[in-house]
């Protein structure tokens, strides 16, 4: 029987330091999309086993840094950068519908995602479904026929400067509305217009006032990691939005996963 191998954990993060440092430093051959010499360069070149360069580039790949495609080795990953997410701003009208280049954002993640120098892509379907039991208790609707409105989207980002490059999949978002609210208006349209759904909503006379976010961190589905082209062990946000007019009525609920190498979640609000 083979006795596993040992590793070095101190010194496969030693390399792996190295190797992020020049990442985020933009060292030559360490650039957005750049290939990565083979393993047994790296290994002449940090003088130092297989068996230590092998795991600090699976730590990288974990981090979001590197990406890996099974027999072709590892890139530098498009973009090195979180996408800040600031739950305080993001829903506000101004942000919402901000303008770049001629075109209005269609909601907070693409203002989120143009400030930062990416350009947004999303493949979205819009069904009218028998919601799920948490949907349905948040909007106060039934299961037991088609009530809810969903629109769920693949989210993706690629860098303004290299707009060939391969879309990366950052989120996966499905936001639930009322029905009998919705049905037949903008709010069913592939492109809903300037600050998305949201905006049309406050159009209908349902402002969202008041919003409550349930945050919790854990293990992708097989189903999330092929959608978002991650691996198991890189963990997700899963943010549930409620969003609530000045009465208090429950007008959308929507669920997002998130990996949470790719985004920073940010609050503030004021004291008393």
């Amino acid at each position: 029987m083979n006795e596993p191998v040992a590793v070095d954990q101190a010194a496969y993060r030693r390399v792996a330091t190295r190797i992020r440092d020049a990442i985020r430093s933009g060292a030559e051959g360490y650039t957005p999309g750049a290939r990565l010499p083979s393993i047994a360069k790296l290994v002449e070149h940090f003088d130092t086993p297989r068996k230590t360069v092998e795991p600090a580039l699976r730590l990288l790949v974990s981090e979001g840094l590197l990406t890996s495609h099974k027999g072709s080795g590892y890139n530098v990953s498009i973009f090195t950068q979180k996408i800040t997410r600031d739950g305080t701003s993001r829903y506000q009208r101004a942000r919402r519908e901000q303008s770049h280049a001629e075109r209005q954002s269609r909601g907070a993640f693409e203002t989120e995602l143009r400030t930062m120098g990416l350009v947004p892509k999303a493949e979205t379907t819009v069904r009218r479904v028998a919601p799920p039991a948490e949907v349905a208790e948040a909007l106060d609707i039934t299961t037991d026929e088609v009530s809810a409105l969903v629109r769920a989207r693949v989210m993706y980002a690629v860098p303004e400067d290299a707009p060939d490059a391969r879309p990366i999949p950052v989120q996966l978002a499905d936001s639930y509305f009322a029905l009998a609210v919705v049905g037949g208006t903008r709010v069913e349209d592939l492109d809903p217009g300037p600050g998305g759904s949201i905006s049309r909503m406050a159009e209908l006379g349902y402002s969202q006032a008041s919003i409550e976010e349930t945050v919790n961190v854990r293990p992708p589905s097989a189903e999330e990691c092929k959608a978002l082209r991650i691996i198991d062990h890189q963990w997700v946000y899963e943010l549930v939005h409620i969003g609530r007019t000045a009465e208090g009525r429950p007008v959308e609920a929507a669920v997002h996963i998130m990996p949470c190498h790719l985004w920073t979640l940010r609050y503030s609000w004021a004291i008393d």
